[in-house]
């Protein structure tokens, strides 16, 4: 699979004469890179930003206001952290890139250093089989010898 981790949102608040909606996806893929939308619907008030990553450090951000006005623009990497800080409906990425990407970082390393652990004790454990060692834990080996000693 391709998809690295995925956020989905969504509240509808009904009231007496209103539907207010707010949702909110992220996707972080292997080969799409990284896509966020943000859509808030309250009564006549409508906004939606969308953003993709086109390239490394570069995003197309889709900015909607009021269903008529428009704005799509490429920004960097900087432009990007700034707009997520200075709105603060965009918690959900900002989170997601401060805390769980950065713990799945630490994640992707762990695995890496705990096979090299896996490959040392697989290594002893064929030196135990080796001299004449077996999995058995030792107090059912004993159980094992007991049981036998009374058949004979």
């Amino acid at each position: 699979m391709s998809i690295l981790y995925r956020h989905n949102y969504e509240q509808i608040i009904y009231d007496k004469n209103s539907k207010n909606i707010i949702r909110e996806k992220l996707i972080d893929d292997k080969i799409k890179g990284l896509i966020f939308t943000l859509i808030i619907k309250e009564e006549d008030n409508y906004y939606k930003i969308s953003i993709k990553q086109k390239e490394d450090n570069k995003y197309l951000k889709y900015e909607r206001n009021n269903k008529d006005i428009t704005d799509e623009e490429i920004i960097d990497l900087k432009q990007l952290l700034s707009l997520i800080d200075k709105n603060k409906n965009l918690k959900f990425v900002s989170n997601y890139l401060n805390n769980i990407k950065s713990s799945k970082k630490m994640k992707l390393e762990t695995k890496s250093d705990s096979k090299s652990k896996l490959d040392s004790k697989s290594k002893k454990s064929t030196k135990k089989l080796q001299s004449g060692g077996n999995f058995i834990n030792d107090n059912t080996d004993i159980n094992i010898r007991y049981i036998n000693d009374k058949l004979d």
